[in-house]
């Protein structure tokens, strides 16, 4: 994990000096600073955004991740029975949205 981190870091470093040099090349030197005002309003606010969205999606998948691994075993199962025997009634989750179709 933390090898990892170190090459995320290593590739931010990387494109970091070539995005104020893509926005000099493309944008006209009286529209620059509108670009480069835009570009450091985009790049503070992931700053500010990033770590709470990424607690927030981390928590969702912690919450979901559970029925999500039932709900497909379940089907796995059912998909692997013969067909001669009787259908299951087996539901992962109380939630009418996750039964099982059939």
């Amino acid at each position: 994990m933390i090898a990892a981190r170190a090459v995320q870091g290593l590739g931010a470093a990387v494109m970091m000096p070539q995005t104020p040099a893509l926005i000099r090349a493309v944008f006209p030197a009286e529209r620059s600073g509108a670009a480069f005002g835009v570009w450091s309003a985009v790049a503070g606010l992931a700053t500010v955004a990033g770590p709470a969205v990424g607690g927030d999606v981390g928590a969702l998948m912690a919450v979901l991740a559970p029925d999500v691994v039932a709900n497909s075993s379940a089907r796995a199962t059912r998909r692997s029975t013969p067909a001669a025997a009787p259908a299951t009634t087996f539901r992962c989750s109380p939630r009418p949205w996750a039964r099982p179709a059939g």
